[in-house]
């Protein structure tokens, strides 16, 4: 009887949603895993907490603006969406400190190699890093011509315009990491930026 309130061809989403209304079918369970707690890790310095706070924002908000686009196209079910919108608000309290700490670490161990793998692309790519490399130390990576950013990373690792120079006229790879390894142990003080933690305990989020 439930059924003749559908349309003539009802689309899955449709008919679950008519179950749905009227109590014949239940809500989707959370999976199995969001019933213990995620460790979190704990963060080395103010970046990588930071970062992590930013990254857990972008996602959960690209995911809830997906979904309530897709919802509103019919293209998933009422329950599909509820379902995904609690796992999204749940996830972002699950973020891990890793990838922070580690883009944190390699500032202060001047491993300009990574930091330039990671941020010295367009705008679009890994914005989450660049913002918050703007927020904590004012090194502008977002919106700026493709020198200034890499003049910004190489400052960002402690590192000076004479050993950018270098590091940009060598021919090879081993050339360039030679530089660098030549030019660790005079990095510029004020461009250093170590800001590790004490280590604490290992932080849970359900």
């Amino acid at each position: 009887m439930v059924m003749r309130l559908a349309s003539n061809v009802p689309s899955y989403e449709e008919v679950d949603d008519l179950l749905f209304r009227h109590g014949l079918v239940q809500a989707h369970n959370l999976p199995d895993c969001y019933a213990t707690p995620q460790p979190l890790g704990a963060p080395v310095s103010k970046f990588a907490e930071v970062y992590r706070q930013n990254m857990a924002d972008k996602r959960r908000d690209t995911t809830v603006a997906r979904l309530r686009k897709e919802r509103s196209a019919g293209q998933i079910s009422q329950r599909t969406f509820d379902l995904q919108m609690q796992i999204a608000l749940l996830e972002h309290g699950r973020e891990t400190f890793a990838l922070g700490n580690e883009i944190s670490e390699a500032i202060d161990s001047g491993d300009v190699h990574y930091l330039l793998n990671i941020m010295d692309c367009p705008d679009e790519r890994n914005r989450v890093a660049k913002q918050t490399v703007r927020e904590v130390f004012g090194i502008k990576l977002l919106g700026v011509r493709a020198a200034s950013r890499r003049r910004g990373i190489f400052a960002l690792a402690g590192y000076d315009e004479v050993c950018q120079a270098e590091w940009e006229s060598a021919g090879s790879a081993q050339a360039r990491q030679r530089i660098i390894e030549i030019h660790q142990a005079t990095r510029a003080a004020g461009s250093v930026h170590p800001a590790v933690f004490g280590r604490t305990q290992v932080a849970h989020h359900a």
